[in-house]
């Protein structure tokens, strides 16, 4: 039960410092990358009559839901794992009689069960959104499809980065692997023969999005919209993870 206890509140501590942070930064550059590229997307839909209940309605509903959530999520996972007393608690830990993977173990599923979380209040307030905003039934469901795979590739994530921080001992680089490694998936998922199955894999985080549309609603994958607002995710996470780094100063 000390355990227990010496991890939990070890793992509090790390998330409540840098928490508000976080959500000022990701809440202030998601509006306006969106609404930057959605603005340079505007002719194109009209063009193409891309009129569907996906466009100007409903679209940047829908999206930017995704891109907010996703961006938060990711910036938290790294504010938590390049938190400032991350050396000195985990020395404390190691020293009270935790071992170090007792504390690795605790702390990822302190994070883990914190993604779930938000990822709950986030569902739960887009879809009364919706609501209010007359989606049926068909298109909610859709969308808490998405919701959920995108939950489970961001858990899936968060090992892999924590593996590469914990073993390079450097966070820009776990920061770089992790964005290489989702760009790549994405890249698998728009090209590869098995792409119907790839938008599951770890790391594809907002390709899960456009997966579930395209089952569902028969879209294309090469919209360059999606393509835009997807890059634009993954800019604000390696943004968020590497401004979390500049903050610290025994880090490489």
């Amino acid at each position: 039960m000390n355990t227990i206890r010496v991890i939990s509140v070890e793992g509090y501590k790390a998330v409540r410092s840098r928490i508000w942070q976080a959500s000022l930064l990701v809440g202030a550059l998601s509006p306006l990358l969106f609404g930057l590229g959605f603005l340079l997307a505007r002719d194109y839909l009209i063009k193409n009559n891309f009129y569907t209940w996906l466009t100007f309605e409903r679209f940047p509903l829908f999206f930017f839901s995704a891109m907010l959530g996703s961006a938060l999520v990711g910036g938290l996972t790294g504010l938590v794992l390049t938190d400032e007393s991350r050396f000195n608690t985990l020395k404390s830990v190691l020293t009270s009689g935790v071992t170090r993977s007792q504390y690795l173990f605790g702390k990822l599923f302190f994070l883990s069960a914190w993604v779930v979380a938000e990822m709950i209040i986030f569902t739960l307030t887009t879809l009364l959104i919706g609501f209010a905003l007359g989606l049926n039934s068909p298109h909610l469901a859709v969308f808490a499809q998405a919701v959920l795979v995108e939950t489970a590739c961001l858990l899936a994530i968060i090992p892999f980065f924590m593996l590469v921080a914990l073993f390079t001992n450097n966070f820009f680089i776990a920061a770089g692997a992790g964005v290489a490694f989702s760009f790549v998936t994405m890249l698998l998922n728009a090209f590869g023969s098995g792409r119907q199955y790839m938008g599951y894999f770890p790391g594809s985080t907002s390709v899960a999005y456009i997966l579930v549309l395209t089952d569902q609603w028969g879209k294309q994958y090469n919209d360059p919209l999606l393509w835009t607002i997807t890059l634009a995710a993954f800019s604000i996470i390696s943004l968020v993870a590497v401004w979390t780094v500049m903050q610290r100063r025994d880090i490489q």
